[in-house]
């Protein structure tokens, strides 16, 4: 994708190029829409793709690589970086979550010792804060448990994402 972007004279892109190829390349080999690199109904150069390290690395990271956006644009290693920086945020993010879940039920974070039944009953709650937009870091055990019993009522098609997630799991364990 990166050669086909226009490029400066330096062969750099600048930061609405950048927020574009991220979008790009997290939509096709995840299926992530990233806040902050989507353009939402916006133009593309309206906000710096940089924006997403503010919250989730903190205004250090934000400052370097918004000096280098806003200074010459990024280069295709730089881009490179930039992208396994926010994969590397990204999945920790998701191991957070994860250990969150299992303290809310009550269960140890050692996922290679779970039970087959305390491994749905964990992806089950994780889906369950996700859907739901729960804080992950302050829901109390009893909002969730509670919401587990009646998300047939609060999600109607929570069925069909247990379902999925099922299918998913069965697919990457096997």
């Amino acid at each position: 994708i990166f050669q086909s972007m226009p490029r400066s004279s330096e062969d750099r892109l600048p930061a609405s190029g950048v927020r574009y190829l991220l979008h790009r390349v997290f939509v096709e080999r995840h299926g992530w829409f990233v806040e902050g690199l989507t353009n939402a109904g916006e133009s593309w150069n309206s906000s710096s793709p940089a924006s997403f390290f503010a919250e989730h690395a903190g205004d250090e990271a934000h400052g370097v690589f918004e000096r280098r956006l806003g200074d010459r644009g990024l280069s295709l290693h730089e881009t490179a970086v930039f992208a396994a920086t926010l994969e590397s945020l990204v999945h920790e993010e998701t191991l957070e979550r994860l250990h969150s879940t299992h303290h809310v039920l009550g269960l140890e974070a050692k996922e290679d010792s779970a039970t087959e039944r305390e491994a749905e009953r964990v992806i089950d709650t994780y889906m369950l804060m996700f859907v739901l937009g729960l804080n992950h870091t302050a829901v109390a055990p009893e909002t969730v448990l509670g919401a587990l019993d009646q998300m047939d009522v609060i999600y109607p098609n929570w069925h069909q994402v247990q379902k999925w997630v099922r299918e998913v799991r069965k697919e990457v364990v096997s």
